[in-house]
């Protein structure tokens, strides 16, 4: 009888032993099982990760692709505004009283147009035509002059610079904000100041603007500019 009792103590720690044995595999599976759960879900975040990143760099090389294209439309355009041919073009293109003083007053590149410039300028060009006082005359010389001419058709720079502007000429604010106005009341033979214009549309230091027309009054010096 004590030997059964021994072996059947001794089957009962083997099988204590196997339970053990099992449990732990058990575990060990379930931690397993756990890491492979853990490691496929990792690959498919970086995977994820991956294809975002594929898709902002297939993103930012289309990009660049269109940067190029631009920049290479820009260098064209540049390089044909260059000639005299593509200045007088974009000139046109643009129409604005600025455009067509710029085009007649650089000196890099040759006037193709200057007569048509000038007419476009004055009677097609967008841009603000204001009246405001320019100086006085005294006998023949003109004083309290407000801007330089800096243009006169046939004529050298330094020696008109300080004279009485004439139609045509191109002149440069070379002082302070001007005040302009709409109209010239030719009975009071002064600017009509009911018409000023708002103070966005004052003729601005440094700004060039060509002269339209020339009135006096008395031995004041009007004159209407478009800029």
């Amino acid at each position: 009888m004590k030997r059964i009792d021994e072996k059947i103590k001794e089957i009962e720690k083997k099988d204590k032993r196997n339970n053990y044995s099992f449990i732990v595999i058990i575990i060990i599976i379930a931690l397993f099982m756990g890491y492979a759960l853990q490691s496929e879900k990792k690959i498919s975040q970086q995977s994820d990760e991956i294809n975002e990143l594929g898709q902002t760099l297939k993103e930012a090389n289309d990009s660049l692709e269109n940067l190029a294209t631009e920049l290479r439309e820009t260098i064209e355009t540049l390089e044909k505004s260059l000639t005299p041919t593509g200045l007088w073009e974009n000139t046109l293109k643009s129409n604005t009283a600025k455009a067509y003083i710029d085009y007649l007053t650089q000196t890099q590149i040759e006037v193709l147009f200057p007569d048509e410039a000038l007419d476009k300028l004055q009677n097609e060009a967008q841009g603000t035509a204001a009246w405001l006082f320019c100086g006085r005359m005294n006998g023949n010389n003109f004083t309290q002059g407000v801007s330089e001419v800096i243009r006169r058709s046939g004529a050298n720079g330094d020696d008109i610079a300080g004279t009485k502007p004439e139609i045509g000429d191109i002149i440069n604010n070379n002082e302070i904000e001007r005040i302009t106005y709409q109209l010239f009341d030719d009975n009071a033979g002064n600017v009509n100041k009911n018409t000023q214009y708002p103070d966005n549309k004052a003729w601005k230091r440094g700004v060039k603007a060509a002269v339209l027309d020339v009135k006096m009054g008395g031995d004041a010096v009007f004159i209407q500019v478009k800029y």
